[in-house]
């Protein structure tokens, strides 16, 4: 890698770990060690591009061993996420600092070893990879994410093509392929991030939709699933006449004849209100509520034909 590439890609790097760190918003979620996983990893690949600038051929095994750690760094947040529910969120950290440890047990052990002249993954390893990449973007697909999700999965594959099966054409690309995946791997994503954390702040009306949206936005579809199943088994345990869904809160009237069901407003009742916080609380504060959904009570259906994302 030239060094005016290794610099773009320093750059671009750093510049995400700022806007990373400028997501106050965060602080008020279990959000918080994500967000620092993330900015860790950011820092990790600035460091590697600081040493790969300017390397020579005879340089290929440490290469591929830099772009290796600095590239399973970047699962960190997304396995962090995982574990983003109140109380288990701050030992959660640990299993994600085990994973890193396995998955960098082959580059260990290939530094150790000074007799190996070229660094490879197991097999299963690799393949694993392939489905860290896969369950990042299938659990921000369906949200206002989808697009920086789709920027770091092909930042990721980018960096680790040498090791994923399938990639070996990318090599062609290698220097190219760096610095946009320290662009749209890094930059996007987090410009996205504070886009929607401000744009939330900023929004007037406040409505049980606006904070489920950015619920499913920053927590993705598999905390969204689950907060949906637990609230509709107490639902449909208390006769419940509404059901958490996709878009939000959605009516089980049936509706009457030769007329749609009515899906722009829906009471929710003090024990239904309850539930919502109580569950939401395990991931999100009372204020980061308050500022979203201010109304105790009162909540608005969704629209089934608005978009999956919105």
């Amino acid at each position: 890698m030239q060094d005016y590439e290794s610099w773009v890609v320093i750059g671009s790097l750093l510049l995400a770990a700022v806007l990373f760190s400028s997501c106050s918003a965060l602080r008020e979620t279990t959000l918080f060690a994500p967000r620092n996983w993330a900015i860790f990893a950011l820092l990790v690949c600035c460091v590697a591009a600081f040493l790969l600038s300017g390397n020579s051929a005879e340089a290929r095994a440490s290469d591929q061993m830099l772009r290796y750690l600095a590239g399973i760094c970047t699962f960190a947040p997304f396995m962090a996420l995982l574990g983003a529910k109140r109380p288990q969120n701050k030992a959660w950290q640990f299993v994600v600092l085990t994973l890193l440890f396995v998955l960098a047990g082959p580059a260990i052990s290939a530094f150790v070893n000074t007799s190996l002249l070229r660094f490879r993954l197991p097999g299963l390893v690799s393949w694993l990879l392939w489905a860290l990449i896969a369950f990042e973007v299938i659990n921000f697909a369906a949200t206002r994410m989808w697009l920086a999700v789709l920027g770091i999965a092909a930042a990721q594959i980018m960096t680790l093509h040498t090791f994923l099966p399938g990639t070996a054409s990318l090599a062609n690309y290698e220097s190219a392929g760096l610095v946009t995946a320290a662009i749209i791997g890094g930059v996007l994503p987090a410009v996205q991030l504070v886009f929607i954390c401000r744009a939330s702040a900023i929004r007037p009306e406040r409505s049980f939709a606006q904070l489920w949206s950015d619920f499913r936005t920053l927590f993705g579809t598999t905390w969204s699933l689950r907060v949906m199943m637990m609230f509709n088994n107490g639902a449909e345990k208390n006769n419940w006449p509404v059901r958490l869904g996709w878009g939000g809160i959605e009516s089980m009237e049936p509706a009457a004849s030769g007329q749609e069901a009515d899906q722009s407003d829906a009471q929710i009742t003090p024990a239904m209100d309850k539930s919502l916080r109580m569950l939401l609380r395990r991931f999100v504060s009372t204020e980061w509520m308050e500022q979203r959904w201010s109304q105790s009570g009162v909540s608005a259906i969704s629209d089934d034909h608005g978009e999956p994302g919105a």
